[in-house]
């Protein structure tokens, strides 16, 4: 899996974690240049990698860094969306046996479901505030998704985006790091 190692790029990263823990595949990182990072590179071409995904659109993750790796013979299998909502969803749908996820709606969130996630084959997918994206609604009502685990308070995810999703518990603190911790203590 290739990530990036962006700021902006993070997320995506870290709603990569399950598949990566699923497909029993590294997450190796690039950078938000025209092409892939030389330890990147040299990783991809020690480990002969046949398929890689790519867990951000070409914003984050250039047209000239996924033609560098159709180069190198490699399949690329494109994850990204039109936002980081179906950027997740994306991620989701390449999993198998998902019933069911995890919901975030900021990179601490996801940060602190990410390890619980990837174990339970749960993906993360991402949310606003106050309305559930459309693409994370379709991949609800067609994934066989029976539960979902709910990182942060309602001054992250409203109650209204809880009351859509199925068999929803919310795990959350006054704060990220008290939310965190409820995480681990769930």
């Amino acid at each position: 899996i290739l990530a990036s190692s962006t700021s902006y790029g993070m997320v995506d990263a870290l709603t990569a974690g399950p598949l990566a823990a699923s497909l029993k595949a590294p997450i190796l990182l690039t950078g938000a240049g025209n092409a892939i990072d030389a330890a990147t590179k040299a990783e991809l071409t020690k480990l002969a990698v046949k398929t890689v995904y790519v867990t951000s659109g070409t914003a984050v993750i250039k047209q000239s860094v996924i033609d560098e790796l159709k180069a190198m013979g490699i399949e690329v299998v494109a994850l990204g969306g039109y936002d980081r909502a179906e950027t997740s969803v994306n991620i989701a749908k390449k999993m198998t046996g998902v019933t069911k996820v995890a919901v975030a709606n900021t990179v601490v969130d996801a940060l602190s479901i990410a390890a619980v996630a990837s174990a339970a084959n749960e993906p993360i997918l991402l949310t606003n505030k106050d309305a559930l994206p459309a693409s994370v609604a379709a991949y609800l009502a067609s994934a066989g998704v029976t539960t979902s685990d709910v990182i942060g308070g309602t001054g992250v995810i409203s109650d209204a985006v809880v009351a859509g999703l199925p068999s929803a518990t919310r795990h959350a603190g006054m704060t990220a790091y008290d939310t965190n911790n409820q995480v681990i203590q769930d």
